[in-house]
């Protein structure tokens, strides 16, 4: 549907796409799976950062062997 839609447009303007209808939606593939890559890269990095004495859970609290109590 997109390439029809591409070559609709392409005709009304009276020139040809600088390439191939199908490779538009090739790039857009390729760029949204290196947004992706970045996304996966940087996951649970907010825990890295954050502060013994900040975080909450039980499960946390057992990993640094203190008790994790709310005032």
């Amino acid at each position: 549907m997109t390439s029809n839609v591409l070559s609709l447009i392409a005709e009304e303007a009276g020139h040809d796409l600088p390439m191939p209808a199908t490779s538009y939606g090739l790039l857009a593939l390729v760029f949204f799976a290196l947004l992706l890559a970045v996304t996966w890269a940087f996951r649970n990095n907010h825990q890295k950062h954050v502060p013994p004495s900040q975080t909450h859970g039980a499960e946390h609290a057992a990993d640094q062997g203190t008790v994790d109590r709310h005032h």
